[in-house]
């Protein structure tokens, strides 16, 4: 009988304030997918971001304050 697969749990990754993120790199660091993503975006709560072209990026003080905001929900 082979042994059951067990999710590897990444290390808790640190949001540098001073630093831009993409939205992978944030969904990624903070381990939020799309779905969490729009529940909170369903609450009013969102997450300042700055387009280039087609990539949008986040602040990383954004990112907590955003962390912040979704963790009262």
């Amino acid at each position: 009988m082979p042994a059951a697969k067990q999710k590897r749990r990444s290390e808790p990754s640190k949001i540098d304030p001073q630093v831009l993120y993409t939205l992978r790199e944030f969904q990624r660091a903070t381990g939020l997918g799309p779905t969490s993503m729009r529940k909170a975006r369903a609450a009013g709560v969102e997450l300042k971001t700055l387009r280039v072209g087609r990539c949008k990026y986040a602040r990383g003080a954004d990112v907590i304050q955003f962390i912040e905001r979704a963790a009262a929900i």
